[in-house]
């Protein structure tokens, strides 16, 4: 958890936006490494939001801007409307799903977090989930490590993050945790590859985020075969029907202001 003075400026930013945006916002939580559970000294702040405009807002034939970029500083804060959040929650959007899973909650109404919980099950689709981990694998590798004489822990954890995800989906046909050393705990890694991932956390925790290191061969042999594994099996995986329209525009209803 945060310390409670990064909570208060967070907090504070966030009544800013509802004041200076006209906007309520519903669920405001933390993302990326310090969500994961392996941020570096330097790491930044990565707030993800939910907000909803007024009624006469959406009534209008006019496209308009329905997210809200702000960074300043250590704190990136992004928001995504309601309408298009709950567009999003119908083709099981990964990182959606993950923000309810965010160990840092930095503002929520309860009765709509419980109401979005309630329709989950429904919305998820493992196929479309395992998808986007195995993309974000195969890129993070062969973009920042395959080829690469030096790389950083950072990398090597976003592809590592990922394939637990997908192994986790497949093994339990469920959204996967966010917290990376809690999806560590459901796979079933030889000694080795474990006790190197939590020696580099801790290097991690104590170093900033892009120091160079080594490339861990143990690793790339695991992340090679599963990148492999993954892209044979998962298109043969059915692909879910999405959540009704009536059951979305009846959430939708219910908090537009």
């Amino acid at each position: 958890m945060e310390d409670k003075l990064t909570q208060v400026i967070i907090q504070d930013k966030i009544k800013q936006i509802e004041v200076s945006e006209k906007i309520e916002v519903l669920y405001a939580v933390e993302s990326g490494s310090r969500a994961w559970g392996f941020a570096s000294s330097d790491s930044d702040y990565d707030v993800r939001f939910i907000y909803v405009k007024s009624k006469d807002w959406f009534l209008s034939v006019e496209k308009k801007k329905d997210t809200i970029d702000i960074l300043n500083g250590d704190y990136d804060l992004a928001g995504w409307d309601l309408k298009k959040t709950l567009e999003l929650f119908r083709k099981s959007n990964p990182p959606l799903l993950e923000w309810f899973r965010s160990p840092i909650v930095y503002k929520q109404n309860k009765k709509f977090v419980y109401d979005f919980r309630e329709l989950e099950s429904e919305a998820f689709d493992p196929k479309s989930c395992i998808f986007h981990y195995l993309s974000i694998a195969k890129n993070n590798y062969r973009n920042y490590i395959r080829n690469q004489k030096l790389t950083n822990f950072k990398k090597y954890f976003y592809v590592l993050r990922a394939l637990f995800a997908c192994q986790y989906i497949v093994e339990n046909n469920k959204i996967p945790p966010i917290e990376f050393k809690v999806l560590l705990k459901y796979m079933k890694l030889n000694k080795a590859i474990t006790s190197e991932i939590y020696r580099a956390l801790e290097i991690k925790k104590g170093s900033i985020e892009t120091a160079p290191r080594r490339k861990v061969s143990i690793w790339d042999k695991f992340i090679k075969d599963s990148i492999m594994h993954y892209e044979r099996n998962a298109k043969d995986m059915t692909t879910k029907q999405p959540i009704s329209n009536e059951k979305l525009n009846n959430l939708f209803m219910r908090y537009i202001k």
